[in-house]
């Protein structure tokens, strides 16, 4: 027979079936203990559904056989619970499970005081939703609702069931109000390898950045010899952050690495750079940098002028073949500086756009005159329109630009050209037979050069007109 009383000292219990002793209840059999009276410094109603509940009112609850015990947003299950309302605490054993503000925890055993979330959980796997990470652990501590210490724990936010690399821990604090974990005799493990210990580590709980240090690098090579480097990462604001990285070259001294980036409603970029004050192999100052820049302006009259900057550049010829890896260019040799504006206007008919670019090379010539390489062209500037349209049937598209082309290479002609291309197209199809088209086209290609020395034999000008009409089908 249940020995809880309905209705004393506000505790109310709906009892669907009584069960006694050695007696196992029907699948459908449940017994219900709530809403029961608040604890101190609570509004929240303790509601236990079980297969056999007993106990004393105001005293005890013992619940046994698929428990579900659910308060405000906590929810928890086992195979038995026993709830002390004097204190507010929970023991849980066997197949626990508790969930609470999107995290959930699974274990053999629990013990918590529900009001203050403080008690302790035996031998849990965990999972926090908000961080979308989790492990296991020896034993979990809870502190409050916002901390926890776990103890022989791991912790990775990689999915499971073979996650690419785990932390685990002696010890950790995990801080979800501050999003920040403080590990202690910590090993970062890679597939299982080991790539970093440490006696103490911090790390962010979620994506979020985090200001700090971040892991330290070490290479080697006959050019520079052992390279060690420290970067620390700054969290300046959501939008812009910064890397700054010293390292210490064992044969050219110290050196100071660094990255910017921003991002803005309306523009985005990064500076990365590197100073070696006093190269000790070159006996002089060495140094790189290269910035990204995008912009878009909205205009009155146009769709949008869209802006980019991409420069590159080095402070010598062999900077390539010391630093190798210190240049984002894939042509290592040619390194580009790059500014550029395109309109794009929204009244004219079909798509119409204008540009503006600048393009310049630093070649990097090696000493050997074997190995030099000729240096192409800059275009300073290159300047075109054009647009594609149709209308009545016809289809046609044009565009024309102008570049000033010079060479860093005297021996290379130099000089200005105007270059135009334009067709116009009628296609056609039956009507009601849409398995074949005809589409004549006619196309103009056509140039104008200047050139400032004119070719033995030639003047400074010159120009072609291509015409060309054709029949597709």
């Amino acid at each position: 027979m249940l020995a809880v009383a309905g209705g004393v000292g506000g505790v109310a219990l709906d009892a669907q079936a009584q069960t006694g002793p050695g007696l196992k209840p029907s699948a459908n059999t449940r017994e219900r203990f709530g809403p029961a009276l608040p604890a101190v410094g609570n509004a929240d109603p303790v509601v236990i559904d079980a297969d056999r509940i007993t106990g004393r009112p105001d005293q005890e609850t013992v619940a046994e056989g698929s428990v579900e015990f659910r308060r405000g947003n906590l929810t928890m299950r086992a195979d038995r619970i026993e709830y002390s309302q004097p204190t507010d605490t929970v023991r849980a054993i066997g197949s626990v499970e508790i969930r609470a503000d999107g995290n959930v925890y699974r274990g053999p055993e629990l013990e918590l005081q529900v009001q203050r979330f403080e008690g302790w959980f035996r031998s849990p796997s965990y999972f926090f939703e908000r961080t979308q990470a989790g492990g296991e652990a020896e034993r979990f501590d809870f502190l409050d609702k916002n901390r926890s210490i776990a103890t022989g724990a791991s912790y990775t936010s990689c999915p499971a069931p073979d996650p690419a690399w785990v932390l685990q821990t002696d010890r950790v604090l995990l801080d979800q109000e501050t999003d920040e974990g403080t590990a202690e005799g910590a090993v970062l493990r890679f597939y299982g390898v080991p790539i970093l210990a440490l006696p103490v580590l911090t790390f962010p709980l979620s994506d979020a950045r985090k200001s700090g240090w971040l892991p330290p690098s070490i290479g080697i090579d006959n050019k520079s010899g052992v390279q060690v480097a420290a970067p620390y990462y700054w969290n300046i604001a959501p939008n812009r952050d910064a890397v700054f990285t010293p390292t210490m070259y064992s044969k050219r001294g110290a050196a100071l690495g660094g990255e910017f980036r921003y991002l803005e409603p309306g523009f985005r970029g990064s500076f990365q750079g590197q100073v070696l004050p006093d190269d000790l192999e070159a006996n002089r100052s060495r140094w790189s940098l290269w910035t990204e820049h995008e912009a878009r302006w909205e205009g009155p009259r146009a769709d949008g002028v869209d802006f980019r900057a991409d420069i590159q550049r080095v402070s010598d010829d062999d900077y390539w073949r010391d630093f190798t890896r210190s240049l984002p260019s894939p042509t290592p040799r040619l390194l580009p500086a790059i500014g550029q504006a395109t309109m794009r206007f929204d009244q004219a008919p079909g798509d119409t756009e204008t540009y503006a670019r600048v393009l310049q090379w630093q070649v990097l010539q090696d000493t050997d005159p074997g190995a030099s390489i000729t240096p192409p062209y800059q275009r300073a500037p290159q300047v075109g329109v054009r647009q594609r349209a149709a209308a009545g049937g016809f289809e046609w598209s044009w565009e024309t630009e102008i570049n000033r082309f010079t060479n860093e290479d005297s021996s290379l002609q130099q000089g200005t050209r105007v270059h135009a291309l334009g067709s116009l197209a009628l296609p056609w199809s039956p009507i009601g037979t849409p398995g074949w088209t005809l589409t004549p086209r006619a196309a103009l290609n056509a140039a104008a050069y200047d050139v400032d020395e004119p070719p033995a034999g030639g003047g400074r000008t010159a120009s072609r007109v291509i015409p060309t009409v054709s029949l597709d089908s």
